[in-house]
């Protein structure tokens, strides 16, 4: 369920470390405003122990091989930056107390752990261990099949994305305007403004529903294009075949794969990787928006991303073993049900039919209880990220009012920023759910190898 959280970790821990960072500078600040190399070791040291307990909650990528080593980095580059650059050139000691200047001051460290960790794979392939290397290389090849397959639509799929990427631009562009709607409206009503505010957003959903349209007949056409191309492969491939394939094989598996697998695997390319990179660029989009309307607080609402992801993470330890045990326990439930109706005579000839009742009440009574405890998780699980998501939109509307007082932001833009996080916010909570590779490359598989072998 959540194959995508991995990739998260170094823009998880990015923006932790820069909350830290501002909360500690911010103490430092209001207490001791005059700076010593001293207080940026100390803020490192201090946001230290917090980074690597997160760290070791967090999903890690295989990529990333140490989470400790990857937070020390982080969080001893930026001090002893600045030691050296005061002993060479006695440049005094920066401490930025501000969240945007804070979080530009530690992006190039960040960027550095990453370029250093995804240069060390090609360098040191073996930090990869050997079974999820051959996975992923499996998963890789078929990928490259499915797009091979698809290579013949290259011209409607191109289109298909490119009318994607201008309606979510344009959808993306209506918070906006209804921003600027509301700051005509509340300060000095201008009507050529707001006329043109009106047109702009009647023009810009028009335009993005045009083009949704567009982009899902495209998407539909190539699906069925490449369903058609894979059934006709199987179907070569089928029919040369040895006669002791069709003498052992059900003639329902094969039709089973023909008719529904083929095309459960076209849809990886047209459909999934459509769900994908609307998320992508959604997510992208919108946090291109809120940071044009305010940086401070878009980093602000950054704060609880590490908190869900830390709840979501102990939420699919439990739950994927609860749900394991329950489908265990409704099988082993359906097996002691055929056993007794296998054997009803026999229980029947030593009146035993009591017993195997209370031990198929036993079974039901275990299920049960699973499946209390799973749905119990579950609903710990969403009352847990509605209180984080709560928290986070308070202290939002909270320092977002103390902006509009200061007069760094408008109520209008305010608005547009809380739809835009909102929106952002969906779009993070489903791209965990979302693999354009994994699923469509194993149905591929399994589909190849039992025509093929």
């Amino acid at each position: 369920m959540w194959e995508m959280a991995p990739l998260c970790f170094p823009l998880l821990i990015f923006f932790l470390d820069s909350s830290l960072s501002w909360i500690i500078s911010g103490v430092l600040c209001a207490r001791y405003p005059v700076f010593f190399l001293g207080s940026v070791w100390l803020v490192s040291l201090s946001k230290a122990p917090l980074l690597l307990l997160a760290a070791n909650k967090l999903p890690r990528p295989e990529w990333i091989p140490s989470d400790w080593l990857y937070v020390l980095t982080l969080c001893l580059a930026p001090p002893l930056h600045q030691s050296l650059r005061f002993a060479l050139t006695s440049q005094p000691p920066e401490l930025p107390c501000e969240l945007l200047p804070s979080a530009l001051l530690l992006l190039a460290p960040s960027l550095s752990c990453l370029i250093w960790d995804l240069a060390l794979i090609v360098i040191s392939p073996k930090l990869i261990s050997a079974e999820n290397g051959e996975r992923n290389k499996q998963d890789k090849k078929n990928f490259i099949r499915l797009i091979k397959y698809s290579a013949d639509d290259w011209l409607p799929l191109g289109l298909a994305f490119a009318f994607l990427t201008l309606a979510l631009t344009l959808e993306m562009s209506i918070p906006y305007y209804m921003g600027r709607v509301i700051d005509i409206l509340s300060d000095r009503y201008r009507e050529s403004e707001f006329l043109a505010a009106i047109f702009f957003m009647a023009v810009f959903s028009v335009t993005s529903s045009v083009s949704a349209g567009c982009r899902g007949g495209f998407f539909m056409f190539s699906l069925s294009r490449l369903t058609r191309r894979l059934r006709i492969f199987l179907f070569k491939a089928l029919v040369k075949q040895e006669i002791a394939f069709f003498e052992s094989t059900k003639t329902g598996d094969i039709l089973s794969r023909l008719s529904q697998d083929a095309p459960l695997v076209s849809r990886s390319i047209p459909g999934n990787v459509n769900i994908a990179l609307r998320l992508l660029v959604t997510c992208i989009g919108h946090y291109v928006f809120m940071i044009s309307i305010s940086g401070r607080l878009t980093l602000l609402t950054c704060v609880t991303l590490p908190l869900i992801s830390l709840v979501q993470s102990l939420y699919n330890k439990y739950h994927k073993d609860l749900v394991r045990k329950v489908q265990d326990s409704i099988a082993l439930t359906s097996d002691i049900a055929k056993e007794i109706v296998e054997s009803v005579r026999i229980v029947q000839s030593f009146a035993a039919e009591d017993e195997e009742v209370k031990r198929y009440d036993a079974a039901l009574r275990r299920t049960h209880e699973l499946q209390s405890s799973r749905d119990m998780v579950r609903a710990v699980y969403l009352l847990a990220v509605r209180v984080i998501t709560l928290l986070g939109q308070v202290l939002m509307l909270v320092f977002g009012h103390t902006l509009i007082r200061r007069g760094d932001i408008s109520t209008g833009e305010m608005v547009s920023f809380i739809l835009y996080q909102m929106e952002s916010g969906h779009s993070v909570m489903v791209s965990d759910r979302v693999s354009p590779r994994r699923g469509g490359t194993l149905l591929l598989d399994s589909v190849i190898s039992f025509f093929v072998g």
